[in-house]
């Protein structure tokens, strides 16, 4: 959680939402997951993705006009 503290300590301010952090893993493995932050106060939550090479067409009208 490295690049959590980092965060906290240089961009952070007192109006800021508390900073999460990402763990990626190749597979959704809890195991892994929950013995990476084991010794921390951070909340856990894990969840699985799926990388997608095209958006999906509902994605691609909403973002048409983003800049």
């Amino acid at each position: 959680m490295f690049y959590v503290n980092i965060v906290d300590k240089l961009e952070r301010t007192d109006g800021d939402n508390e900073t999460i952090g990402l763990l990626l893993c190749k597979d959704a493995d809890k195991f892994v997951a929950e013995t990476t932050l084991e010794k921390t106060m951070m909340k856990l939550g894990i969840s699985k993705y799926k990388l997608l090479e095209d958006l999906p067409l509902y994605l691609k009208k909403k973002l048409n006009g983003v800049k």
